[in-house]
């Protein structure tokens, strides 16, 4: 009951998708799709998490809850980060639903299961972290991230983020 990356009942209270390969870059925003249900669900329930780790999400580097006024078009979340964050060349981005209820109808989207096996998420369960092969999934979180080798903090801007690629709930 729920879904994956929400809500669910077997209770996978966080997911986490694994990057790797980015050496020397500082992550300046990251953007994904969300898709809300009820224009009351309270977004700040869910927090979004940078860990630091090589086979599974290990300490957490940043954490911030989500806040409603960063949806842009209730399509995409938008992070621009003040203070850039040097993750290292192996992290995980994901997120914690552990303060959500059966109520709160948002999820994070996923990848079409993959017939390639490849995967990249990760859900923690019963407070261990398993790949989500482990219960048939092969897939990744749909994150954009943004990486600079410029260390200089984020300029403040008012501009509204670029477009994101349409997004067809109707194939989903």
């Amino acid at each position: 009951k729920g879904g994956w990356t929400g809500y669910s009942d077997p209770q996978l209270i966080e997911c986490a998708d694994r990057f790797s390969g980015i050496n020397n870059q500082y992550i300046y925003a990251i953007k994904f799709p969300i898709q809300l249900f009820n224009k009351s669900v309270d977004v700040n329930k869910v927090k979004i998490k940078i860990w630091s780790g090589i086979d599974k999400p290990d300490t957490i580097i940043f954490e911030q809850n989500l806040i409603k006024d960063s949806i842009y078009l209730n399509k995409y979340y938008c992070l621009r980060l003040n203070n850039r964050i040097n993750a290292g060349t192996n992290f995980f981005i994901g997120f914690d639903f552990s303060a959500l209820s059966n109520n709160d109808s948002l999820f994070m989207y996923t990848v079409k299961n993959r017939t390639n096996n490849l995967n990249s998420l990760y859900f923690n369960y019963q407070n261990k972290w398993i790949p989500a092969t482990n219960l048939g999934l092969h897939s990744s979180l749909g994150i954009e991230l943004y990486v600079t080798d410029n260390i200089s903090p984020a300029r403040k801007t008012t501009k509204i983020p670029e477009k994101f690629i349409s997004i067809d709930t109707d194939s989903l």
